[in-house]
Parts: C-alpha cells; sequence; structure tokens
C-alpha cells in the first residue's frame, strides 16, 4: 500500500503546484482586468462592462479562485510527511484524500458547466470587442490585459474548462494508482489495518469521476437543446405560430422529415385506369414535410423553407396530443408501397375532422414516433368519452333509398361498436378495387345500419361519406378472411352487384369481431328466408 501512496503524493504535489499556477491565472482576471474596469468606469459605459455574458464569466472566475483554494488549505497537509509513515497513518491519508477530491469536483462542476455553457457567447462578446478599429476604453484594457497573459479570447475562455478537465483526469489517474491496494490488502486477516476502507477508494473516486463525465454531458447537451429551442421560437409561420414565440418551458423530443400523405378527398375527382389501381401505393400520394413533436404535447406538421437565416416552416397542421380527441391507427406496410422494392412504415393519427397519415422508411425512426405519440394520447383522459358522446350512427351519411326501405322491425343502433382496448374498432384500410377509377387504399370505417353493412369513407372520426353498402339479407352476401402478411389480414365482402371489397387490418381481434357479426347477419337472413319458404309452403 506504501507504493501506492508515494505515487499518489507525488501526483498530487505536481497537481498542487499546477493549480497554484492556475489560482494566479484566476485572481489576475479579478486584479488586472475586472478591477480595472470598474475603476475605469465612472460614468462611462462600454460594450464590455455592460455584458450580462462577460460579467457572469468575471463572477465565476471568482467564485473559482475562492473555492479552489478552499480545497487546496484541506489538500496541502495531506502531502507533508509524518513523523511516522505507518500502515494506518497512510490508510488515513487515502481516505482524506478520496473525500476531499470527491468533494472538490462535487462542489466545482455546477459553476464549470455554467462555464461551458456561456463560453460560446462571452468569446463571441469579447471577438466582438477586439475586432473595432477604434477600440473603447474598455477594449483597451481587455487587450492589454490579453497581451500581458500571452492570451487570445478563445484562450481565456479555454483555460478554465482546460483545468476542470485536467482535475478530473487527475481523480481519475489517482483511482487508477490506488486500485493496487485491494490486491495487496487480501492477504492480510489484520483489522487493524483498515485494508476494508482501501478496497473503496479506488471505486469511489471512479465513481466521481464517472459522475462529473455525466454532469458535463448532460450540461452541454441541455446548452446545446436550449440554443437550438431559442433558434426555432422564432422559424414558425402560418396559423398557430404564436404558440411557438417562447419556448422557454418546453422541449423539443422529436424532429425530422416524414412523408404526409393526402388522403382522397371529395373534391378530388381524378381517375387513373385498372392497371395503376393494383400497384398504386399510399406514398405514391405523398409530399415530405418537417414534423415537430414537443415535451408539452404539441406535434406540428410543416413545410420546411430555406432562407438566408436557415430554415423556417410554414404550418400546415397543429395537434394537441393531450387535449384533442385523436386516435392512433397503425398503417398496414403492405399500403406503403414507394417503389416496387421499397416499404416504409407509418401511421394514421384520426382527429374529429381529418387524418393525417405520416410515413418513414425507417423502422426505427416510425417506432420512436409511434411511441411519443401513443405515450401522448395515453396521457389524455378525455379523448374516448368526447369520441363516443360526439358521434353517433344515426348522424352518418346514409342512402335514400336504404332509409326507404327500412322498416318498423328494423333494430337502428345509434352507438359505434367499442372495445374497451380499441376505440374504433370499426377502422379498416380498404384496398383498391381491382378495376375502378379508385386507384388508391382508403381509410374506412364499417358500421352495421339495420340489415345493411355501410363501408364509409373516413375522413375524421365525425366526418364520413359512403362508399359501400351491403345488404346482409341478400342470398348473394359473402364474406372471409385472409391473411395477408406477418400481423396483416383482411376481410374481403361481396354480394354480387359490386366488386369484392378488401378491408385490411393489423388488428386480429377486428377481422374477428366483424366476420362473426356479418355472418350472424347473413345467417339470420338466410333462417328467415328459410322460414318463409316453410311458412308458405305449408300455407
Amino acid at each position: 500500500m506504501r507504493e501506492q501512496w508515494e505515487a499518489a503524493k507525488a501526483e498530487l504535489q505536481v497537481f498542487l503546484e499546477d493549480d497554484d499556477n492556475y489560482v494566479n491565472f484566476l485572481d489576475s482576471i479579478e486584479q488586472k482586468l475586472a478591477k480595472k474596469l470598474r475603476f475605469e468606469c465612472r460614468s462611462r459605459g462600454g460594450s464590455l462592462v455592460g455584458s450580462v455574458a462577460f460579467n457572469r464569466f468575471v463572477e465565476s472566475a471568482a467564485q473559482l479562485r475562492h473555492l479552489h483554494l478552499l480545497f487546496q488549505e484541506k489538500t496541502k497537509p495531506i502531502v507533508e510527511p509524518l513523523s511516522r509513515e505507518d500502515d494506518r497513518s497512510v490508510n488515513v491519508k487515502c481516505k482524506n484524500l478520496t473525500n476531499i477530491m470527491s468533494d472538490m469536483l462535487r462542489a466545482l462542476r455546477l459553476l464549470y458547466g455554467q462555464l461551458i455553457c456561456k463560453s460560446e457567447a462571452t468569446q463571441a462578446t469579447l471577438e466582438t470587442v477586439l475586432a473595432k478599429e477604434n477600440k473603447e476604453w474598455d477594449g483597451k484594457i481587455l487587450v492589454k490585459y490579453l497581451e500581458a497573459q500571452h492570451l487570445t479570447a478563445e484562450k481565456l475562455m479555454s483555460r478554465p474548462l482546460k483545468r476542470f478537465y485536467e482535475l478530473v483526469d487527475f481523480v481519475k489517474a489517482l483511482s487508477n494508482i490506488l486500485s493496487g491496494n485491494e490486491r495487496d490488502e487480501t492477504g492480510s486477516n489484520d483489522s487493524d489495518t483498515g485494508s476494508d476502507d482501501t478496497f473503496s477508494y479506488a471505486p469511489q473516486l471512479m465513481q466521481i469521476v464517472q459522475e462529473n463525465q455525466h454532469y458535463i454531458h448532460l450540461v452541454k447537451a441541455n446548452a446545446q437543446e436550449e440554443k437550438e429551442l431559442i433558434a426555432l421560437q422564432t422559424c414558425f409561420y402560418g396559423d398557430g405560430a404564436d404558440v411557438f414565440n417562447d419556448l422557454s418551458n418546453n422541449k423539443l423530443l422529436l424532429f425530422g422529415e416524414v412523408f404526409l400523405i393526402k388522403l382522397r378527398d371529395r373534391s378530388d375527382s381524378s381517375g387513373v385506369g385498372c392497371e395503376a389501381a393494383a400497384s398504386t401505393g399510399l406514398l405514391s400520394h405523398s409530399e415530405k414535410v418537417y414534423a415537430h413533436c414537443f415535451q408539452d404535447g404539441t406535434l406540428v406538421c410543416s413545410k420546411g423553407q430555406s432562407n438566408e437565416l436557415g430554415m423556417s416552416f410554414v404550418i400546415l397542421h397543429r395537434i394537441q396530443l393531450k387535449q384533442d380527441a385523436a386516435f392512433l391507427e397503425f398503417v398496414p406496410a403492405s399500403t406503403l408501397v414507394f417503389e416496387a422494392s421499397e416499404k416504409a412504415r407509418g401511421l394514421a393519427l384520426i382527429s374529429q375532422e381529418t387524418t393525417l397519415v405520416f410515413a418513414w422508411k425507417d423502422i426505427m425512426e416510425s417506432q420512436r414516433w409511434a411511441d411519443t405519440i401513443w405515450g401522448f394520447l395515453e396521457m389524455n383522459g378525455s379523448r374516448t368519452e368526447v369520441l363516443h358522446q360526439s358521434r353517433t350512427i344515426d348522424k352518418l351519411p346514409i342512402r335514400e333509398e336504404i332509409s326507404a326501405e327500412l322498416v318498423d322491425k328494423d333494430t337502428l343502433s345509434t352507438k359505434f361498436a367499442s372495445f374497451y382496448d380499441d376505440h374504433l374498432p370499426g377502422v379498416f384500410w380498404m384496398a383498391p378495387p381491382k378495376c375502378s377509377s379508385l386507384a388508391r387504399w382508403e381509410l374506412v370505417e364499417i358500421v352495421f345500419y339495420a340489415r345493411w353493412l355501410l363501408v364509409l369513407r373516413m375522413e375524421g372520426w365525425k366526418r364520413h361519406s359512403a362508399l359501400y353498402d351491403f345488404d346482409t339479407h341478400s342470398l348473394e352476401m359473402k364474406i372471409s378472411e385472409q391473411l395477408r402478411a406477418d400481423k396483416e389480414w383482411s376481410l374481403v365482402i361481396s354480394n354480387g352487384s359490386v366488386d369484392s371489397v378488401t378491408l385490411v387490418s393489423m388488428k386480429r381481434t377486428r377481422i374477428d369481431f366483424w366476420f362473426d357479426q356479418v355472418c350472424k347477419a347473413v345467417e339470420s337472413a338466410k333462417f328467415v328466408a328459410r322460414q318463409v319458404v316453410k311458412e308458405k309452403k305449408s300455407a
């Protein structure tokens, strides 16, 4: 153990000599720069003395000088030789040094962290003052100080940070030196030597090193994040841009390019041929946009524009995930064919009047967005209540022919189907018909209206338009289920009067539920028909 202590003491002596020089440097900032500026200031102003960043730097330097001197006073007695340095006294010194270094790093990291955050702004202030041809009085004092210290603005700012990293490296080296204690003491059973304490010195020191490395990494990340948020405040334009004028209490969780898919709307009457229908995926109707998701649950979709100052974002859509009644629907991979051999992953965000479909080629990126959005929606306790209270089946667009065929004995349900873990079980992706001018996938919702199964285009959970209706009393009514791909199933429905309709979902429970419901309705109709025939024969 004595060897490790001698090596540690030698390193400590070098460290203290360097720290003396560093304290003198910090003292020069106060005595030869800050103090002169204060005495020369009188009633004069100046860009340097009026700089918040520079004044904070000076204050931090004074505080650091005080703390370094404080810990020097605690540390220097340790390197003084004892009259009798036995194992016990050496062990006590190792323990004291470990505690002092741990306390020192914990006490200093806050100030150094602040310096790291503000160093860029402070250096910019200094260089602005130095760049002036006709320097003001405070600029002349700064030049004189830097020349006397053989420093530049950059070196002035980097010197404290360099010393902090040297301190961390010293503690790390100290840990490595003392790590041999355990091997030296394992053979001893003498409890009086205090060998059990020596085991913890190296791990203690390494732990505080790792804590500081993590702290500085976090400080840098937070500073960069704050810088980006400040810049982002002025980048949004359009409806709702004022929400982003102050992001001081917010945080950007996710940002990136995304494919925004435009679902067919009522004004879209363009038609393409049967061949295109068979091969067209949703992404062929998409555009690249930018998406931002903030910590308060705001999701904004915007069109990016480049300008001299960087990027600006024209808001297209904005959703408050914690407040708005929105629902997440995953998009089957087979619907998102981008090119012949390339697929994407996507999700649909269904609000009251609109549905936004996002897609990513990167499956990991898609999962990150899905997890984040889903997490916010789970915090939204009112969305399901709003959904169930705000819509009824009798308010749907129903063909007049169907309404005319209703009879008194027809049972009309006004509530949409709902499961405890699935609030929109009637939602499916409808594949393009094999030969139709409707050549793209549609987001649809199916419901029972008396004996009719309605297939409705879904523009929002409260905004529908009629597509198909199937009379379950028709003898030609058929339904089947198919496995399309891994975790992807479909219902195929036909009644002989129209082409079959293929409804795709990634939820097996939906397939089973609607298959059973339609089969029951068809069987019930057949049973009634048989009863009618039987009654006619008996009559």
